[in-house]
């Protein structure tokens, strides 16, 4: 009897509990709405502080960017005069177009940035459906890439019109950026990663900047775009010098010689399913 009477009590319990949750329904759906909402809002900040912390990263770039971009027109002013009256205006005109590009290029940082973080190796094993989201978040990156890009980063005619040493650099500079959005437009159509060799690339910035060596060994994947400041502010240094009518070291042009032989002339670009 005592077993029954328990029994009882509890279910009388239940009751007067869902009778006292159903009165109060709104209020507990509020509460665990509220809940709910919480947990997204903090989720949500913390994607939205992910990408500001990202993009905030792109416009301190561009703003140093500027900075040089000014750094190097005041370069160009201060010409002696007796310089400026040997200085062809092709050769000034050479020395902006390359400049102009490196502005253009810098549109390639964040999918630059993006690939070095991406293990290409382990995403050719995934599964097709775990591949298609990689493909879609890949799409975000590589809308940039059009005809109108091509033909302002289109600067070839300048390598009669500089140094060996500022044509090295900027060829350095311009492979890294395209190299890493190239993987990404491979990886969205789903074609072979063989848009560039990693240790040819990696050979080159050894080229370029034989002090980065502890780094470059340090992190699994090649990260190259953790060198295009010094890159840029190196070709920056040249197009100076090559304004000004100075001579490379012998050491300079050697470095010039050895980047220019180990990089291709130029990437294919992926083949889309557009294509």
């Amino acid at each position: 009897m005592s077993v029954w009477q328990s029994l009882l009590s509890q279910g009388a319990a239940f009751v007067v509990l869902a009778f006292v949750a159903y009165l109060f329904r709104d209020v507990l759906l509020r509460f665990v709405s509220d809940r709910l909402s919480l947990a997204s809002r903090k989720e949500l900040q913390s994607r939205e502080h992910e990408f500001k912390t990202q993009f905030d990263e792109v416009r301190r770039n561009f703003e140093r960017l500027q900075s040089a971009q000014e750094t190097f027109l005041t370069a160009i002013l201060e010409v002696s005069s007796e310089r400026a009256k040997s200085v062809s205006k092709r050769e000034m005109e050479a020395a902006e177009a390359i400049w102009a590009s490196v502005t253009t290029l810098n549109r390639l940082l964040l999918s630059s940035k993006t690939a070095d973080r991406l293990n290409f190796d382990a995403i050719e094993k995934l599964g097709t459906a775990d591949r298609a989201k990689l493909q879609k978040f890949a799409s975000f990156f590589t809308k940039e890439f059009t005809p109108e890009f091509q033909a302002k980063v289109d600067c070839e005619w300048t390598r009669l019109y500089v140094n060996d040493s500022a044509w090295a650099f900027y060829h350095a500079y311009s492979m890294i950026l395209l190299s890493g959005s190239f993987r990404l437009m491979a990886l969205e159509s789903d074609v072979p990663q063989d848009i560039f060799d990693e240790a040819v690339l990696k050979e080159a910035i050894l080229d370029a900047l034989p002090h980065q060596k502890p780094t470059l060994e340090k992190h699994p994947t090649l990260m190259s775009s953790l060198f295009l400041d010094e890159l840029r502010g190196a070709l920056l240094r040249e197009l100076k010098k090559s304004i000004r009518g100075e001579q490379a070291t012998e050491e300079e042009a050697a470095i010039a010689r050895a980047i220019v032989n180990t990089l291709p002339s130029e990437l294919p670009i992926p083949k889309t399913g557009q294509a």
